[in-house]
């Protein structure tokens, strides 16, 4: 793209910020995109006092064009709060954890927009990872708004993960199984909802599948002993460390997946990359808002509650074309709105604005 400049603000979360880089570099070009500092300098001195580095918790990007400069924000923590000093920084504020409840009291939406998950990705190797970071440093005078020693580690995590084209695409030809294999880990959360919820529904999926005569289960908990209520969950305790690798495979060979919203009830990394990898997916119901629903029985199998759950799992693992079915619309979802091309073509076009919650519930009311 001729004539455009893109510049990223290097006080943030590399290993959030990665996937949005990639859209990017792939809808501007690789070179019209760079970090700079100064188009920043305003948004962090506007920042409330209390914010202590949440400035951190988003990606800031200017996109100069025709002597035209416009501002972006994109939100990608779990809370559906709004920071309001960007917000009044940017031209367009792009959240991933969108709650019309949440919305229904705030006044000025215009800017907002709704994008799905993403998740954590790899997009440099080792060298070139310590270069961004000790160059994004050197931009930001050594400090970063936040422990330098957290900045570091952000970039060093963003090498842990994988490319994004393993998740799409399987790292190595699937082996065949005697029967259906499920593969999930997960680790266990100390937030409020988590504790009553995500936890235990997490627990229940591998509790049946571990147990059916229909398929073999391999996975359980990452926990730690400081963990109130550990002692619910120990027979689910992974023992050894399992690399990102090879959760990426075992995910790839897993006949189905699950998923449930997480802390705050946001949409966790795993929907993303279960819609990226294509997975047969049973979901309890999603709270926060997504560019286009999710629609049951074509891109995800949903349940109410934790009664359905056995059900749902037997129905899954007992009709290969239905599990197929979901597969393909998942791929297809994921391809029309998550994908990080996608993604930032949609914030730059604007494709989904948040409307007015209460216009929408007397709508659906009447």
């Amino acid at each position: 793209m001729k004539n455009v400049n893109v510049f990223v603000d290097p006080a943030t979360r590399i290993n959030y910020t990665a996937y949005y880089l990639v859209g990017l570099y792939d809808y501007f070009g690789r070179k019209n995109v760079s970090f700079k500092r100064s188009p920043f300098s305003q948004l962090f001195q506007n920042r409330e006092k209390n914010d202590n580095g949440e400035y951190f918790n988003y990606t800031a990007f200017v996109v100069e064009s025709a002597g035209k400069s416009t501002k972006y924000i994109i939100d990608f923590r779990d809370s559906p709060e709004v920071y309001e000093h960007a917000y009044r920084w940017c031209d367009t504020y792009a959240k991933i954890n969108v709650n019309l409840d949440y919305l229904s009291g705030r006044k000025d939406i215009s800017k907002l927009l709704s994008i799905g998950p993403g998740f954590s990705i790899r997009i440099w190797g080792k060298w070139k990872t310590y270069w961004h970071c000790l160059q994004n440093l050197r931009r930001l005078n050594f400090q970063p708004g936040i422990y330098w020693k957290t900045f570091v580690r952000t970039y060093e995590n963003q090498m842990e993960k994988s490319y994004l084209n393993q998740f799409v695409n399987p790292p190595r030809p699937v082996s065949p199984k005697r029967k259906p294999y499920i593969f999930t880990i997960a680790t266990l959360w100390e937030h409020a909802n988590c504790q009553l919820g995500t936890n235990h529904l997490r627990k229940q999926f591998m509790t049946i599948c571990k147990n059916s005569p229909l398929c073999s289960f391999e996975g359980g908990f990452f926990f730690y002993k400081k963990f109130k209520g550990v002692k619910d969950f120990k027979e689910l305790k992974i023992k050894k460390f399992v690399s990102h690798p090879e959760f990426l495979q075992k995910t790839h060979e897993s006949a189905l997946v699950f998923n449930t919203p997480s802390v705050f009830n946001c949409h966790g990394w795993k929907l993303g990359e279960f819609l990226a990898m294509g997975k047969a997916m049973i979901s309890s119901p999603i709270i926060n808002e997504l560019p286009e629903p999710l629609q049951h029985g074509e891109n995800i199998h949903l349940i109410e509650d934790e009664s359905e759950m056995e059900d749902a799992v037997n129905y899954l693992l007992t009709n290969e074309a239905y599990r197929k079915k979901l597969e393909k619309g998942a791929k297809k979802y994921y391809n029309d709105h998550l994908a990080p091309i996608r993604v930032i073509s949609n914030i730059i076009g604007k494709a989904h604005p948040i409307k007015d919650p209460v216009t929408i519930r007397k709508a659906v009311t009447k």
